[in-house]
């Protein structure tokens, strides 16, 4: 620190010394997904500012523990001008390959192009998706050429083209991103599909979350959640195109009581830790009543889903935990998914309750669960597991 000058004694110099961090930049990291149904590891070597302008050149690979596995090549290009405001500007392509088989029979393999803009706070963003998916359905193991998975899934084995346009809007005061102890969460996303290839929708989803003491000054956080998703067929959207539908109702993946079809790779799922607690990781909704396939029956989604949930965060009454972080919770849970067409009489009073209590920890790898689910609704189909560990960033 160096004093301005006895004519400036309210002045005060700072001096700050920089130093430009190397151009490479290598994390090696371990993930989980599903709420904790695959866990692995993934590595990325990253290029700073490789052109002098602020880029950064990312090529990533990751390997999860039941065979899925994930390539990816981005460059992100920060404050371009643009006529209105500068934004920020990103180039991703990937190649990803998901097992699903162990609650659907089947692999998915993706390949993706996408170029997104968003503003330089990273509330708004507006992107272009490119995306070639393939439904592999599962093998048998003991008969060769045969397939070991339901009429639902084997119906959408092919490949697809989705080509779309999707925009976001995020507000997050949440002061932490695991457990918050106050703030609140607003997400607004919306697609739309079929400026190209066989695909086409409208699908939007929507998500807000209020976090804060259950009163002032108490150590008992309250949390309040609302989730929920539309996919709509554009069929659906142009004058009741029905009666122009040739495919019979059936219990197949994509028929449902309005004759419009929609594929497994966009539809929405529930169930599992950290969401629809009480319920298997995928364990809620539309699924097969065929004898082969996932045990119970492979889950298929649905186009219309919604979550509400309630907890409270609490200490408990031991030193030591408080010491590792590891606090009490209590919650509510409740939630439905339909396919479309479905009435709103049947969205509501098909939900499924649960009640519950729990522990929390945050962990480096997100929110850590474990929890004991009272099952008070669920229909009979549905995979119902009362103790659940759980592992993610998304929560109810």
């Amino acid at each position: 620190l160096v004093s301005g000058g006895a004519e400036h004694t309210y002045y005060t110099d700072v001096v700050v010394h920089v130093r430009e961090k190397g151009i490479l930049n290598l994390k090696a990291e371990t993930f989980v997904e599903g709420g904790g149904s695959e866990g692995g590891v993934q590595s990325t070597l990253g290029l700073r500012n490789p052109l002098g302008a602020g880029e950064q050149i990312r090529g990533g690979i990751s390997y999860g523990t039941k065979n899925s596995n994930s390539y990816s090549l981005s460059m992100l290009m920060p404050h371009i001008s643009t006529p209105l405001f500068p934004v920020d500007m990103k180039i991703a392509i990937d190649e990803q390959t998901h097992n699903r088989q162990i609650f659907s029979s089947y692999d998915e393999l993706l390949k993706n192009a996408s170029i997104s803009l968003s503003d330089l706070s990273g509330a708004h963003s507006l992107g272009y998706v490119s995306s070639w998916r393939d439904i592999i359905p599962a093998k048998s193991s003991e008969i060769p050429y045969q397939y070991d998975c339901s009429s639902a899934i084997m119906q959408q084995a092919r490949p697809s083209f989705k080509s779309s346009i999707n925009y976001s809007f995020t507000s997050d005061s949440r002061n932490d991103l695991i457990r918050p102890t106050h703030g609140k969460l607003f997400r607004f996303c919306t697609e739309l599909a079929g400026l190209g290839g066989d695909v086409n929708f409208s699908k939007t989803e929507l998500t807000m979350q209020a976090i804060d003491p259950l009163f002032p000054g108490w150590p008992i956080i309250l949390g309040l959640t609302f989730k929920t998703g539309l996919l709509c067929p554009l069929s659906a959207i142009s004058n009741n195109l029905v009666a122009a539908n040739t495919r019979p109702s059936s219990t197949l993946l994509g028929s449902n009581k309005a004759g419009f079809n929609s594929f497994i790779s966009d539809r929405f799922f529930l169930g599992g830790p950290l969401q629809l607690r009480g319920f298997e990781h995928k364990g809620v909704g539309p699924r097969s009543y065929e004898t082969v396939g996932a045990q119970g029956g492979d889950s298929l989604g649905g186009d219309i889903s919604w979550q509400l949930g309630a907890n409270l965060i609490f200490p408990l009454p031991s030193s030591l935990l408080d010491a590792a972080g590891i606090k009490g919770q209590l919650f509510m849970n409740a939630g439905n998914l339909t396919e479309w067409g479905a009435s709103v009489r049947t969205i509501v009073k098909g939900a499924r309750v649960t009640v519950g209590t729990g522990l929390v920890l945050p962990t480096p790898i997100g929110r850590l669960e474990a929890t004991w689910s009272w099952i008070l609704r669920a229909n009979g189909a549905d995979q119902q597991k009362r103790f659940q560990l759980g592992v993610g960033m998304d929560f109810i």
